[in-house]
């Protein structure tokens, strides 16, 4: 399956509201927190606390809110976030033949989230990392922090276009750093730290 084929293919619909579709992750054992409509900041206050631990971040998500994945020790996830569209379909048949099912999320400027379970403790170093291959392509890997989930809305833009490419149905999606880093030199991903 390529990109293309999943941009023209079924896609998963999201539930209506954000906290159908919170609940429904949590069911599935993915972490997930309330976002401030709008941003990509978590909405707390001081009347309020978001567990970040891994046995669940249980904060009520209200109908205003977006919605986030929890990333890093706590939410026992990660991501490649790739703003470049083509860069999907260049590692998607090697990073399936891993994980069969991921959770790719198409980013507001048509980019996407390829999101992962922890595999044991082969989880990315707790920094931002970035890579680039020679025709200028960025992948930023996401081994902390959260990334926004449909149906959020993104920040500066009247609608929000978050959608799923492929199915969250099975949170043992999982896939060890070394894999990955294997799957991205072999495409000429290189760390620019």
């Amino acid at each position: 399956m390529t990109a293309k084929d999943s941009n023209d293919g079924p896609r998963q619909t999201a539930s209506l509201s954000a906290p159908a579709e919170a609940a429904r992750l949590r069911k599935l054992g993915f972490n997930i927190i309330p976002i401030k409509q709008g941003t990509k900041v978590p909405r707390a206050s001081a009347n309020e606390n978001l567990r970040w631990r891994a046995d669940g971040c249980d904060t009520l998500i209200l109908k205003n809110d977006s919605i986030a994945m929890l990333h890093g020790d706590a939410g026992k996830t990660w991501a490649l976030d790739c703003d470049d569209p083509s860069i999907l379909d260049d590692l998607l048949k090697d990073l399936m033949e891993y994980a069969e099912k991921l959770c790719v999320v198409r980013t507001p400027k048509y980019g996407h989230h390829i999101i992962f379970k922890v595999d044991g403790a082969s989880l990315p170093p707790p920094r931002d990392l970035r890579y680039m291959d020679n025709r200028g392509r960025m992948i930023d890997v996401k081994s902390s922090g959260c990334t926004l989930l449909p149906p959020s809305t993104y920040p500066d833009e009247q609608f929000g276009i978050y959608e799923y490419l492929f199915e969250t149905n099975a949170p043992r999606t999982s896939m060890r750093w070394g894999d990955v880093l294997n799957i991205l030199h072999r495409h000429g991903f290189f760390s620019r730290q």
